[in-house]
């Protein structure tokens, strides 16, 4: 345990000589040993460093859904598709269960490896879907209005702690918002009581439909309505 956290700690201080050093003086290396090291490659900015530990790593542990998960971030850095590609197939061959950070995380990975389509059915494999699955799929794909449509989504749908469909768009980053609308013509109005929705670009943005958000379920019936 004090070994992991000095291997950290030297991390943080740009010295992966001394995690290194600190690393190979354990008797014993576990998953928290490994994954340490490589987020310290990672945050230094070692990526291939990060993925041969990886390798190695797993000829002698099985790998956790930390290890996934500080890996897809290290694909991410340099949108290597053949890296995301790897781990995933790691991941199926291992029979690993995946836990929703890991199915987060390969959403989020596709995405930014420009892989739009595979990070939609990646999101189609979370069983249980929180509020980070929910904005990670809107940030990848930026079709608000597919996902409402597709799998009509209501507050009970994406986190029984949501009460009311404005909380949930509440609770959404303001500047995910102006990034879902500049992508589909969507204007949401400062005082949130009102969202104007243009059709798609597919559709030509032949009409608009002014939807009022003032009960939970209303404005999804409006959508699903279309």
């Amino acid at each position: 345990m004090a070994g992991n956290i000095i291997i950290n700690m030297y991390a943080k201080c740009g010295d992966l000589l001394g995690s290194r050093r600190v690393f190979k003086s354990m008797r014993t290396k576990d998953s928290v040993s490994w994954n340490s090291l490589m987020n310290g490659y990672i945050e230094n900015e070692l990526y291939y460093e990060a993925m041969e530990f990886f390798r190695r790593m797993r000829m002698d542990l099985q790998p956790d859904s930390v290890t996934y998960v500080t890996l897809f971030c290290n694909c991410t850095q340099l949108i290597n598709m053949e890296w995301a590609k790897e781990l995933h197939c790691d991941l199926i061959k291992q029979g690993f269960d995946f836990a929703q950070i890991v199915g987060n995380a390969l959403v989020d990975v596709y995405d930014k490896c420009g892989a739009i389509e595979d990070s939609l059915k990646q999101f189609e494999n979370i069983e249980i879907r929180d509020i980070v699955s929910w904005n990670t799929i809107i940030t990848a794909s930026g079709h608000i209005i597919r996902i409402v449509i597709q799998y009509k989504l209501t507050p009970v749908n994406i986190a029984l702690e949501l009460e009311t469909a404005n909380n949930w768009l509440e609770k959404l980053p303001l500047s995910l918002l102006l990034k879902t609308a500049q992508e589909h013509s969507m204007v949401i109005k400062q005082d949130s009581e009102r969202l104007s929705v243009f059709m798609s670009k597919e559709r030509e943005l032949s009409s608009v439909t002014t939807i009022p958000i003032n009960d939970i379920l209303a404005p999804y019936d409006a959508l699903l309505a279309l």
